[in-house]
């Protein structure tokens, strides 16, 4: 026989809502008393802390410029304030990106991401390379410093494209000049650009010594082209080239990083892919 339920007693019901309502302030006067609490000083050279980001008084000064250089009156104190206002706003958006995980979402921003981090990796590197390390790889590179080969070619230019066929497959290449000849002597596949063309440059680069090639439609006719000659490219010296030995140097050692980088980042971390098969071609 089940027993009848006892009835309950306001007395305790009194008491369990007394401990209730001293939690409920406890907790209150506790959060209270935590934005009450004054905040860190902030260290030196930090004008703003956003959360856990600290905006540098480095930065602030490369904002004011920027807006300085935009504006036509000096910057008074309200903005210097807007100023400071805009990248704590700033710090915000991007704490808020991060937390929606924006850089691993959005394939634009990672992208953006993933180039300045090789920008970084880059400029990490190494010191910037010295002159002894410049000339060196000058040195060990000629080819790849030299200039362009020159080229010595016999050229004719057809109205119609049955004589320019003809004139191709004869033993010697004869035919009136085009309207923009090329210049006498050994020339530079740019100068063959420019007179004839891109389309025909194109066809005369993959000329072998001796081969004829053509026609080229341009410049309202058809164009055939014998190399008589090609020339190796001149060496040059390392003063008129010195710019393009550092960028080139400075290149192959931020690839050098990188791998470095990413093959440490490749032990380091966990990684199971899985290739998907290939669709069948419809």
């Amino acid at each position: 026989m089940t027993a009848a339920p006892q009835p309950r007693s306001p007395r305790r019901d009194r008491g369990n809502l007394l401990l209730l309502l001293g939690a409920l302030a406890g907790a209150a006067w506790a959060g209270v008393a935590l934005l009450a609490r004054p905040a860190p000083p902030l260290p030196e050279g930090v004008v703003a802390r956003v959360g856990d980001e600290a905006i540098t008084e480095d930065a602030y000064r490369r904002a004011l410029e920027a807006v300085a250089a935009d504006s036509h009156a000096p910057l008074d104190e309200a903005d210097r304030r807007r100023v400071l206002d805009r990248l704590v706003d700033e710090a915000l958006l991007v704490e808020h990106g991060l937390a929606l995980e924006l850089p691993r979402r959005d394939p634009r921003l990672r992208a953006e991401l993933s180039r300045a981090v090789l920008d970084l990796l880059a400029d990490d590197a190494e010191a910037p390379p010295g002159e002894a390390a410049l000339r060196a790889f000058h040195a060990e590179q000629p080819r790849l410093f030299a200039g362009p080969p020159t080229l010595e070619l016999a050229h004719a230019f057809f109205p119609d494209e049955a004589s320019a066929r003809a004139a191709r497959d004869a033993p010697t290449l004869e035919g009136p000049p085009a309207p923009v000849p090329l210049a006498p002597g050994p020339v530079h596949l740019q100068e063959v650009r420019q007179a004839l063309g891109a389309t025909v440059a194109r066809g005369v680069a993959a000329l072998g010594e001796g081969e004829t090639g053509g026609p080229w439609r341009a410049g309202g006719g058809f164009h055939v082209v014998r190399v008589l000659a090609r020339h190796a490219p001149a060496a040059r010296a390392f003063e008129d080239v010195r710019d393009e030995v550092a960028a080139e140097l400075r290149r192959r050692r931020g690839e050098a990083a990188l791998r470095r980088f990413l093959e440490a980042r490749r032990r380091e971390t966990s990684i199971v892919t899985r290739l998907p098969p290939m669709e069948p071609r419809r």
